[in-house]
Order: structure tokens, then C-alpha cells, then sequence
């Protein structure tokens, strides 16, 4: 009996262990990173920052079963959290072989998404920038087509030389990016395109919109996936985690019709009329189950809680 207990309190610390050395990476929210170290046997605590500035830090109580408690800032003091809350609960999840980790609060409502990080920040801060602000097909107001390439820093109808940076500050790149023939526009995401103004910089080099030069409407979403099966106006919702810093560019609208597509691509029968009506005209929808939970991947049923949470804080 002696020997059946030291078996699983054994199996028991190997799994734990296993769980916790899954923690001590390197993590992103695609606008922070953080660095996991084991404070001691039961804290875990998480330091790092954005592009510009450290200090962001949070500290986990582990309490076993792959449950983590956030404790607060740090075990030395009472700060709050800069992620989450008090009493939030961290779990890591696995996905087609990558880990995740998902914050939950105490109704079990996601708060926030990490994931690990394989290249630089700044490469993940660009590319949500390129594919989640600027890719699409555009028309000004003449009816002139521009076009702002998704996974690359490269547009067309603005100049002959169409490759632009993006402009930084506080080491951190903003809305105002510059064509190589040194043109320089500051943008705002409208919810039916971009609002195109002269950028110039003030006295103190930061970068401020001036004139306004044109609207662009968007008249198509470009698929940064690679995959030009998925169909939908929100083809990523369906292979790419989706974070807070991607969401907060769509409105609760925009939010409602990406979570219900998800179902639609697998050819869910909507019950309201608006999802009908809405996806009605969509050659490749066709609404013929009543249930398509089980044809959901698991990354689509983590993306429908994560845009659910976002939804109902907008």
C-alpha cells in the first residue's frame, strides 16, 4: 500500500514538474513579454515589459492540476497585477503543439491569452500591425485601387517605390509609415477603411497627423493565412490565436459576425434572423446543421470564448 501511495505522490510531483517547466519560457501578449522564473517550490513569477520600457511583472501561486492563482505583482509586494487580477487563475493549454496560457477570472470569462514567444516582439508587433490594420484592397474617394499587401511591409498606388516602414516612438512603431521616396502618412483604422493624413513631426521629433489627404474605403480583405480555403471576411479566427492587442481593432459588431462565422464555415443553421441574413448571400455557406460542436477545432472553440470576453467588454 506504502509503496502504491509513494508511486502516485511520485507520478504526482513529475507531472507538476513537467507542468511548471512548461511555464518557464518566454511569453507574449503580442504587446508585452514577460520571462516565467520559479521564485520558489510554489511562485512562479513573470517579468518583462513592452518595446520601450520594462517593469511589467505578475507572480503565480501554483495549487496543482495545472491550476496557477495570480497572487499580485510580486511576492515582495502588494502591487496589482499587470496582467489580470488578484485571484485570476492562469491554465496552460495545448493546441496543435503549441502551449498557450489562458487567464481566466473568477466567473471563468477569459481575461487574457500568452503565447510563446519564437521571434522578436517587435516582429510580432509589426506583423498584427501590417495584417490586422492595413491589409486590404482600397478605393479613394476618385475611385483610384490601392492596396496594402498582408505579411509584408509593401503597398501599391502610392509610388513607384512601394515598400514603407513604420515610424517609431518610444522604440515602439506607431501609425505613420514612410514610402521609400520619404512620403510619410499617419493613418487611423476606420471601421470601412483608413483615414490617410500628412504626418509631420514636431519640435520634439514626435509625430503628429496634419492635412488630411483622402479616405480609403476597403472594398476586400486580403487572407494573410496562407490557407485560401478558409472562406470569411475573418478567415485567422479559424488558425491563429487571436489576443487582445488583435481584437481591440474590431468593433462588437465586427466581433459578433467573426465569432458566428466560425460556426458558419462548418455550416452551422443559424437561429436569428440577422446571422441569417448575413451570411445568406455567401456562396459557400450553407446552413445545414443544427450542432457543429463537435466539427469545431480546438483552437475555434478557444477563439469563440476569446472573442465572446472581448465582445462584452466593448
Amino acid at each position: 500500500m506504502k509503496s502504491i501511495i509513494l508511486f502516485f505522490l511520485l507520478l504526482f510531483a513529475l507531472v507538476s514538474y513537467s507542468q511548471e517547466d512548461l511555464l518557464l519560457k518566454k511569453w507574449t501578449t503580442g504587446q508585452e513579454f514577460y520571462f516565467a522564473e520559479k521564485y520558489n517550490d510554489s511562485l512562479i513569477t513573470f517579468i518583462g515589459g513592452n518595446l520601450h520600457e520594462g517593469g511589467a511583472m505578475f507572480t503565480t501561486k501554483t495549487l496543482g492540476n495545472n491550476n496557477y492563482e495570480i497572487i499580485g505583482r510580486s511576492p515582495e509586494d502588494d502591487f496589482p497585477p499587470s496582467i489580470g487580477e488578484k485571484g485570476n487563475i492562469l491554465k496552460i493549454k495545448e493546441i496543435e503543439h503549441t502551449h498557450y496560457l489562458i487567464i481566466y477570472d473568477t466567473k471563468y470569462k477569459i481575461q487574457q491569452v500568452l503565447f510563446e514567444l519564437k521571434s522578436s516582439l517587435e516582429d510580432v508587433v509589426i506583423k498584427n500591425k501590417v495584417n490586422f490594420e492595413l491589409a486590404g484592397k482600397y478605393i479613394d474617394e476618385n475611385g483610384k485601387e490601392y492596396i496594402f499587401y498582408p505579411n509584408q511591409q509593401k503597398a501599391a498606388g502610392f509610388s513607384t517605390q512601394e515598400n514603407y516602414l513604420f515610424e517609431y516612438e518610444y522604440d515602439i512603431p506607431i501609425e505613420v509609415i514612410t514610402f521609400n521616396n520619404d512620403q510619410s502618412f499617419y493613418y487611423e483604422k476606420l471601421p470601412d477603411g483608413l483615414m490617410l493624413y500628412e504626418a509631420v513631426q514636431n519640435k520634439y521629433g514626435d509625430w503628429e497627423k496634419s492635412t488630411r489627404i483622402k479616405k480609403l474605403s476597403q472594398t476586400e480583405w486580403l487572407n494573410h493565412t496562407g490557407n485560401h480555403d478558409i472562406k470569411g471576411k475573418y478567415p485567422f479566427a479559424s488558425v491563429e490565436l487571436l489576443t487582445n492587442d488583435v481584437l481591440i481593432h474590431f468593433s462588437k459588431s465586427e466581433l459578433r459576425i467573426m465569432r458566428n462565422e466560425i460556426f458558419a464555415r462548418h455550416g452551422y443553421k443559424f437561429k436569428t434572423s440577422e446571422m441569417k441574413k448575413y451570411f445568406a448571400p455567401f456562396e459557400w455557406y450553407h446552413g445545414i446543421y443544427e450542432d457543429v460542436n463537435e466539427k469545431l477545432t480546438e483552437l475555434e472553440k478557444l477563439n469563440i470564448q476569446i472573442i465572446k470576453s472581448s465582445e462584452e467588454r466593448n
